[in-house]
């Protein structure tokens, strides 16, 4: 965690200002950042600040320690196994804050088997060159053709951005190349930890774990909150982009993706697409609900099953691995909720929320890029 990132972060559930006590400091190295199309090419740009590897942020107004891990800030408001550990290990530097305990409040529903399957999903693929499908290449492609190819033409600068759900951290990157803007990426997964680390030389870049639903900065902080394929993945869509909206500012953009009602049919359109949504009706509800090793165990069968047809399908064929398919069907199948809606339901939402409608996404674009049709909602918003 950079020292700077202190000026924007707030406690999760007050929203009041935060004290540091570092840990563990590093110096600040050169800032890397990525260039289109390549990874390996950068551009040095120095930033001052100091790196936290590992400690605590305090907030005085609720009494709260969070902690500071692997340079990630986590901002959940309820425990889990992790902040145990944290507090075992870290023993004696915590022993002069007894007046302040562990969030301790309850989860929003469905969050800590949402937390325990994304965190499985993401950890499979950490050292992979692909997210999902796409390279990094094809990650900047996408957004810059497909979903923010309005960012030229926008009305008001972008140079704070959310990333609503950031997986591993190669979607912030991606998106700190097209926009060239300061990005905050949040997510409730504890692969965060992974990915921070592996990427804590971007400068630039802010990593937090999170709760979408209790974020921890102030109201209409962003010019651009950016969420892709995550608030479906929630109890309730509808209330994920209403906690995410709030953090626009005003002129500010929204963007979301989310599964689309007839992706199905749009997918393939034969008999074999139908059955394959029809296995997934029937399938993930009950792989969502296991114990973590018996889905370990159904996930890992049907990996070899699938492997073949995957890889063959995918357009980075000589990257995809075994690992990268076990990642996708842990998408597919893992996940408690997911929830598919209709265009009309969701630009409904942006406009109850004030938000006019200025972009969808590009399918032409889509397959221009991919050769294939694109799927899900993709809708950007400008709040009004």
């Amino acid at each position: 965690m950079h020292t700077r990132l202190l000026d924007r972060l707030c406690c999760s559930y007050c929203q009041g200002s935060l004290q540091l006590k570092p840990f563990v400091l590093e110096a600040p190295a050169a800032a890397v950042i990525p260039q289109p199309d390549d990874l390996s090419a950068a551009q040095v740009q120095p930033y001052p600040d100091t790196i936290v590897q590992t400690g605590v942020l305090l907030c005085q107004t609720c009494q709260v320690w969070y902690p500071i891990y692997a340079y990630v800030p986590v901002m959940l408001l309820f425990k889990t196994s992790f902040h145990q550990r944290f507090a075992q290990e870290y023993q004696a530097q915590l022993q002069d804050l007894s007046e302040y305990h562990l969030p301790d409040r309850t989860p929003e529903p469905g969050e800590l088997a949402i937390q325990e399957t994304f965190t499985d999903q993401w950890l499979t693929v950490q050292d992979s060159e692909l997210s999902f499908n796409y390279t990094q290449s094809d990650l900047e492609a996408l957004n810059r053709e497909v979903w923010l190819n309005w960012l030229p033409a926008a009305e008001t600068p972008v140079q704070m951005v959310l990333n609503v759900g950031c997986g591993l951290g190669r979607e912030a990157i991606a998106l700190q190349t097209v926009t060239q803007a300061e990005i905050f990426a949040v997510d409730l997964n504890f692969g965060v930890f992974q990915g921070a680390a592996r990427f804590r030389s971007h400068g630039g870049i802010h990593f937090v774990i999170a709760s979408l639903f209790h974020l921890p900065f102030s109201g209409g902080a962003f010019d651009l909150v950016y969420s892709q394929g995550v608030i479906h993945h929630t109890l309730c869509t509808k209330a994920a982009l209403d906690a995410i909206a709030a953090l626009v500012r005003t002129r500010g953009y929204l963007f979301i993706w989310v599964y689309g009602r007839d992706d199905a049919q749009i997918k393939d359109p034969t008999v074999k697409g139908y059955l394959t949504y029809k296995f997934e009706a029937v399938v993930r509800p009950v792989v969502s609900r296991l114990p973590a090793f018996l889905r370990d165990l159904v996930i890992n069968a049907l990996t070899l099953v699938f492997h073949p047809i995957l890889k063959s399908y995918g357009r980075n064929r000589q990257q995809w691995q075994l690992r990268n398919t076990n990642h996708a069907l842990r998408d597919w199948l893992t996940p408690r909720y997911a929830h598919k809606h209709s265009y009309n339901e969701v630009l409904e939402w942006f406009e109850a929320l004030e938000f006019q409608i200025i972009n969808v996404q590009s399918p032409l674009a889509y397959r221009k890029l991919f050769e294939r049709p694109l799927w899900g909602v993709g809708v950007t918003g400008q709040k009004r």
